[in-house]
């Protein structure tokens, strides 16, 4: 026993050692440890070292670190540059200067193989000025030190393009630009006699904006307005930086010509977040010079926090919607409107569960406050709060609001020195009549449904028209609904339309259980045979609310119109229950066959089988079964002589509920088989053996199995 032990120990200790052995070369074979840069391009100048790398073929890195080392065994930057691309560009060197460049590649795992080079910038030809680091009001030169010069001096063209440099002592200076968004030329001069040495052309920045701030801000948009500079530049650019994040949004940039009054409307921002908008300027980039922005730091910038509630409003409506937290989820909202005396417009909240909300019926010039209150079944978010003041009605215009089949408000501007008015229609019998009116308001008793008329406001001594406006009344509901038929998945509706004018029809499907409203296109009148409309897609043995309304077409005018929801007809109806999915056959006997049932995953109540023997004139078997909790429905038919052809069929049924009667199943299963005695086995309608279900006689298997070994 011993010995064994001491050998599988042994065994076991030699497996660990081909696991460490195995995992140790997998660590080195890896990305992050086996490989890593395999060559550096470069491209250098006098002031700036290009670069560009290549990794090994299928390696993945996270990231590189590019370190940029003198002589001194300093980095430029002061520490290593980290970047996702494979190129850098290295600034701010000086002319024939080495240094040594690493790069590194990185992942979570840590750092692969680096590569460095050295590299030497390039001198400067003779002749040539090197300029770098321009700005509106600076820049940098350098050049080749001529020989036997300790002196330099420097003139520009036009002269009041920089300060004055006096006497330079070395191959290099720092320029003071007094010209921004300027062209000019500087010249080296020096020697005895004073010579010219080298010249070139420099283009100086453009100056910042003087400043910049927020004009509008809604919920996904902001406008800024700033104040120019007064130097030359071409363009601007914008800049939007989320506040939370950090993230920078794509910089706009828009040339002056298309910039009216200096202001610009930025999109695609987030609701209630707050920004930060910068605004700065551009020179186009052309044949000698490349773009020009002002300086960064220079520009200037506003702090704005988008809005959480848009509102779209007139006289008479306001139309809001709004926007939650990036990540939140709300199972509804409640939409308040509160007047200047603190009351529910409606005497109550609204519920939605959209984040768009028309509120009508409003007066014009009047202040309302609107909260929306978020809600889970936890309970309330925090709510959103917009005061807003309904427009006033133009001169000269009637607001028409509220229009049904029978009725509708109007108001208009009440005019200087009139307290009466009269309201006249054409045709005179669209309306009942209003008699004297003393209100900038009236509420119109509609004669015509589905019906264009005009009305005309009139007042004053003598009587004139003060305003005029076309009306089209709704049109009127349905006179009746009826179910001429119901199906699995389907129902036939009849019903009386009505008798003035209407376009189409318009079909309310609502599910009783869930309340969801099925979306069923609608019907032009001409599309509408006799009435009827077979509505599909619906669900098996659940129960309906089936409603018809009437609707006009929308026109250049008028927009589309629909009856009252309540005076639209309904009526309720049940759709039938689903047919089997599947009749299995699980065992046979001397006269008896058993089947097992695979039911519809949709409700019912119960099974009726029906047993056909063709060659006799018997009426059918016929067994009703109630349905069970348990989801599978066995039972044997006995009593089968041999050579008989019999025939099962099945189906479902919806027991009788409430206004409902029994409802059986469409398309029920049958199964057509014969016993043969001398073999016992039973054949299908094609002459073919059936036997029992292989899932259930592998089932079977088992049981005597664990029998035998009892």
């Amino acid at each position: 026993m011993l010995l064994f032990a001491m050998a599988l120990i042994s065994k076991v200790i030699n497996l660990r050692y081909i696991i460490s052995v195995i995992t140790s070369l997998l660590i080195f074979c890896s990305p992050s440890h086996g490989s890593g840069i395999e060559s550096i391009t470069v491209q250098n100048s006098p002031s700036y070292i290009n670069i560009s790398w290549a990794t090994a073929a299928g390696s993945s890195w996270d990231y590189y670190t590019v370190d940029v080392i003198k002589s001194s065994q300093r980095s430029v930057g002061g520490y290593p540059t980290n970047t996702i691309d494979t190129t850098h560009l290295i600034t701010g060197l000086k002319p024939e200067e080495q240094c040594t460049i690493v790069v590194t590649p990185w992942t979570t795992e840590g750092a692969g193989r680096s590569l460095n080079i050295t590299v030497t910038t390039e001198a400067i030809a003779e002749g040539e000025i090197l300029v770098s680091d321009v700005t509106s009001s600076s820049a940098f030169i350098q050049w080749k030190p001529v020989a036997g010069l300790f002196f330099y001096g420097m003139e520009a063209e036009p002269s009041d393009a920089i300060e004055d440099t006096g006497g330079i002592f070395e191959a290099e200076v720092g320029l003071t630009i007094l010209l921004p968004g300027t062209v000019f030329t500087v010249t080296l001069r020096g020697g005895s006699p004073v010579m010219d040495l080298a010249s070139t052309q420099i283009r100086s920045a453009p100056e910042s904006p003087v400043n910049v701030s927020l004009k509008e801000i809604g919920t996904t948009e902001a406008t800024l307005s700033w104040t120019p500079p007064t130097s030359p530049h071409d363009a601007y650019e914008f800049y939007v930086i989320n506040n939370s994040t950090n993230e920078r949004s794509p910089t706009t940039t828009k040339q002056r010509g298309d910039v009216s009054d200096n202001e610009v409307t930025l999109t695609g921002l987030s609701p209630a977040t707050i920004y930060s908008f910068g605004v700065g300027s551009v020179l186009n980039a052309m044949d000698s010079f490349g773009l020009q922005r002002s300086g960064q730091d220079d520009n200037p910038t506003v702090y704005g926090r988008t809005e959480s509630i848009t509102v779209q409003n007139s006289p008479s409506y306001i139309n809001i919607s709004w926007a939650t937290a990036e990540g939140s989820s709300w199972d509804y909202y409640t939409v308040d409107v509160l007047k200047s005396s603190q009351q529910s417009v409606n005497g109550y909240p609204t519920n939605t569960t959209d984040t768009t909300h028309l509120i009508t019926g409003l007066k014009p010039e009047e202040k309302y406050k609107i909260v929306v209150t978020p809600w889970t079944t936890e309970g309330a978010g925090n709510s959103l709060i917009k005061t807003v003041t309904t427009e006033a009605i133009a001169e000269g215009e009637i607001l028409v609001s509220d229009v049904t089949s029978s009725s509708a408000f109007i108001q208009w501007k009440p005019v200087a020195g009139l307290s009466f008015y009269d309201m006249e229609a054409e045709p005179s019998d669209a309306i009942e009549g209003t008699g004297g009116i003393f209100e900038a308001e009236v509420g119109l008793t509609i004669l015509l449904p589905g019906t264009v008329f005009t009305v005309t406001l009139r007042g004053g001594r003598p009587v004139m028209d003060l305003a005029s406006t076309q009306i089209r009344s709704a049109p009127e509901s349905p006179v009746s609904v009826s179910l001429k038929q119901t199906g699995t998945t389907e129902a036939t509706l009849s019903w009386t339309p009505p008798t003035s004018p209407h376009d189409a029809y318009e079909f309310y499907v609502i599910n009783n259980s869930t309340n969801e409203r099925l979306l069923i296109p609608n019907k032009q009148r001409d599309d509408v045979s006799e009435n009827e409309v077979t509505l599909t897609g619906l669900s098996p043995a659940t129960i309906y609310s089936f409603g018809v309304g009437s609707v006009l077409n929308a026109t250049d005018s008028f927009e589309l119109q629909r009856s009252g929801q309540d005076d639209n007809p309904t009526v309720y109806g049940r759709t039938g229950p689903e047919a089997l999915q599947r009749i299995e056959l699980i065992a046979v006997s001397d006269d008896s066959v058993t089947v097992m049932l695979t039911p519809p995953r949709s409700r019912h109540n119960g099974y009726e089988r029906f047993l056909f023997n063709p060659p006799t004139t018997d009426s059918p078997r016929i067994t009703t079964i109630q349905r069970e909790d348990d989801m599978t429905y066995i039972w044997t038919e006995s009593g089968l002589s041999p050579f008989n052809v019999f025939t099962l069929e099945v189906g479902t049924f919806l027991n009788a509920e409430g206004p409902f009667p029994m409802q059986k199943s469409e398309d029920n299963l049958s199964w057509t088989f014969q016993k043969e005695p001398q073999t016992g086995n039973f054949y299908d309608g094609t002459g073919n053996a059936v036997s029992p279900t292989l899932h259930y006689t592998l089932l079977i298997i088992p049981a005597l199995l664990a029998v035998f070994l009892v």
